[in-house]
């Protein structure tokens, strides 16, 4: 399902760049070739989700300025509460079934992969930060596409 939503979001960010466009102006693409990353830092800060991401890094300076651990963990957990407000909670209000916790639990996942990855895996060979990279994204990835998620796309029905 991983290409489902790399799909959906080029498409939602092609869609917002053409309206746009069309007022006069032009606004940056929504992702940044996320595909070819080399390391998880890279894939997170530089390549997906363009839009939301300098908001996250001025949430996380603000709460966090004298510790890039915490600020790594601030960022995050942010976008993993609004992941969660986003889908989990309108779901639980509709059909009083909880999945609160999931997509959370997925980006705090990836901002501690993201610790590791530039506390210790720095000095790796390419191949194997890309590896890393992607089996920290994509082997949690259930925790994100739970049922509330799946079924905002019409992919599953609970």
């Amino acid at each position: 399902l991983a290409p489902t939503v790399y799909f959906l979001t080029e498409t939602l960010g092609a869609f917002g760049q053409l309206v746009f466009t069309r007022h006069g102006r032009v606004i940056t693409p929504l992702h940044m070739h996320p595909l070819i990353s080399t390391t998880l830092s890279q894939f997170w800060g530089r390549r997906w989700n363009l839009w939301v991401q300098d908001w996250l890094k001025d949430v996380g300076v603000r709460y966090a300025r004298s510790s890039r651990a915490l600020r790594i963990f601030v960022i995050f957990a942010c976008s993993g509460l609004f992941h969660e407000i986003m889908f989990n909670v309108p779901y639980a209000l509709y059909f009083g079934k909880f999945f609160f916790g999931n997509m959370l639990l997925y980006f705090v996942i990836q901002g501690i992969g993201l610790a590791i990855q530039k506390s210790l895996m720095v000095q790796l060979p390419s191949l194997l930060q890309r590896l890393y990279m992607w089996m920290v994204v994509v082997l949690p990835s259930p925790l994100f596409m739970n049922t509330p998620y799946l079924e905002f796309l019409e992919l599953a029905h609970g």
